[in-house]
């Protein structure tokens, strides 16, 4: 992805196991769906509020599916699941396909591949949590 294709990126998606998208600079006032985000790029941040993550700016949403994307990072790489942490994948694999569920404005992720776990900030960055326990290290 070209250096010129980020400049139009939006700092805002949001973190843990909930995340929440701002509406689109130039876009009408509607809050952005799950759907609506596909081919967007998007930096995420808590949804309590707070800066972009470092190891999750940038992202372009490449749709694999409705509702699900590969993240594609800005050094053509790929956020994917390894066990309870999230790497950046040089290629594209089923552990780098995330599902967006939620409300408008706020979602939830998780990997295709391990639908029981959801996008958390962990202590150095972005882990997995168990969906059962999503929120309890909310920020």
């Amino acid at each position: 992805m070209s250096r010129g294709a980020h400049a139009t990126c939006v700092a805002g998606l949001a973190a843990l196991a909930l995340w929440s998208l701002p509406a689109l600079a130039g876009a009408a006032p509607t809050s952005p769906t799950r759907y609506s985000v596909a081919g967007g790029c998007y930096s995420l941040a808590p949804s309590a509020g707070g800066p972009a993550i470092a190891q999750a700016s940038r992202l372009r949403f490449k749709a694999t599916d409705l509702g699900s994307y590969m993240l594609y990072g800005t050094e053509a790489d790929f956020l994917a699941a390894a066990g309870d942490a999230v790497v950046r994948a040089a290629q594209p694999t089923p552990a780098a396909d995330w599902v967006v569920e939620g409300a408008t404005g706020s979602f939830t992720l998780s990997p295709r591949s391990a639908a029981d776990q959801v996008l958390a900030i962990g202590g150095s960055g972005l882990a997995l949590v168990p969906r059962s326990a999503a929120g309890a290290g909310a920020p």
